[in-house]
């Protein structure tokens, strides 16, 4: 039983090992790319002059589109089912 368990530290060692080699490869590749970001956080668009007379308390208007009309055949199916 005693090689049993030195595979499993030895299986737990490895995926601790490989796991840290992705982590410092993820490092790496961010560092060399270059996230965008500053500070650490993700910029964010300018506001336009649009969207702050928008925002003056009143809630915009959601149009809501009618359903997809079934086909004959979709309503025979769904018709099926229900019974």
């Amino acid at each position: 039983m005693s090689g049993r368990l030195s595979m499993e530290k030895a299986k737990s060692i490895r995926a601790k090992r490989e796991l840290a080699q992705e982590l410092t490869d993820v490092i790496e590749f961010d560092r060399k790319r270059g996230s965008g970001t500053r500070n650490g956080r993700p910029s964010r668009p300018a506001a336009n002059s649009a969207d702050s007379e928008a925002d003056d308390g009143e809630e915009e208007e959601v149009v809501i589109k009618p359903a997809k009309k079934r086909s004959v055949r979709e309503e025979h199916v769904a018709n099926q089912s229900q019974c």
